[in-house]
């Protein structure tokens, strides 16, 4: 047999006929092997060239955001993302004690800032108390990117958000946007602690300034403190949205927020808009010399 008419077994390296598709000897097949490092040689080369081509992807990729005033009804219940700046954020309560948070959000570079160009953005439930548990607060000022379904009609437009991880600060607000304001002294609604107590009515739903009260009382547990006229003590007032981060008993503040009345637990208080810097401010300290 010459070497123009025979194979050499890959497996066990003796000569068969030329057409043999097994060996002979080993039973083996006449195919010849691909190499086990080749193999992978050429596996770990393709996996190299498609991070490379995804890394790429990832260095080019632009969000494809969609301007405010174009959320209409058009585009209702689409999942939209959307790129703004907070104008305020608010914790109120549900029927059953749950927290709602809403953010009002407004065109990230807009000079106008016409209702098209501002939208509502809400969390409820499990979704409310995650944003409210992450460790880096969104304040006004803040630029924003949000990631949620939009609901429209002929007279609303909001987003609904599923989940805190869908909401991303890209952008620290500027000092000057963050910076609290000192409340106006020539409020219109200027009123006490006892002259809102005394008539409820007349002050129902309305936002109201109270200049002056002691704070008696700070939650740990709820965004939440309780003030008093000074002087008057046995008469207070809960004022709820507001972290009490930087309050504690016996300092004097400054409130601004909505008068409403708590029904499920039958009481009356100050709803604020939480992230709102003029809602509450804290008076200097008087120091002894």
């Amino acid at each position: 047999m010459t070497e123009t008419d025979h194979s050499i077994c890959p497996s066990c390296g003796k000569p068969n006929p030329a057409d043999a598709k097994i060996c002979r000897f080993c039973t083996a097949g006449m195919k010849k092997r691909v190499s086990v490092v080749a193999f992978f040689g050429v596996g770990i080369f393709l996996l190299l060239i498609v991070a490379i081509a995804h890394f790429s992807a990832a260095i080019r990729y632009r969000p494809n955001y969609i301007a405010i005033h174009h959320l209409t009804a058009a585009r209702n219940f689409d999942r939209v993302r959307v790129l703004g700046r907070v104008e305020n954020v608010s914790v109120t309560r549900g029927p059953y004690g749950s927290k709602k948070v809403r953010i009002g959000l407004a065109a990230a570079n807009a000079s106008d800032r016409s209702p098209e160009h501002r939208i509502s953005v809400r969390l409820e439930g499990e979704p409310a108390l995650e944003f409210l548990a992450k460790e880096n607060a969104i304040a006004r000022g803040d630029l924003i990117e949000v990631a949620a379904s939009l609901y429209a009609g002929e007279n609303y437009r909001h987003l609904s958000v599923g989940g805190a991880q869908f909401i991303q600060l890209k952008e620290k607000g500027t000092e000057e946007a963050s910076r609290p304001e000192t409340p106006r002294a020539d409020d219109s609604n200027r009123v006490s602690v006892r002259e809102l107590l005394e008539q409820p009515g007349a002050y129902s739903n309305r936002v109201v300034f109270v200049p002056k009260a002691l704070v008696l009382n700070v939650s740990t547990s709820w965004p939440s403190f309780q003030i008093a006229d000074p002087g008057e003590t046995n008469r207070s007032l809960i004022v709820f949205g507001y972290e009490p981060n930087n309050l504690r008993p016996g300092l004097m503040v400054s409130i601004r927020g909505r008068f409403e009345f708590y029904a499920k637990k039958g009481y009356w208080e100050i709803t604020t808009r939480r992230g709102d810097r003029r809602a509450v401010w804290v008076h200097k300290e008087k120091t002894s010399e």
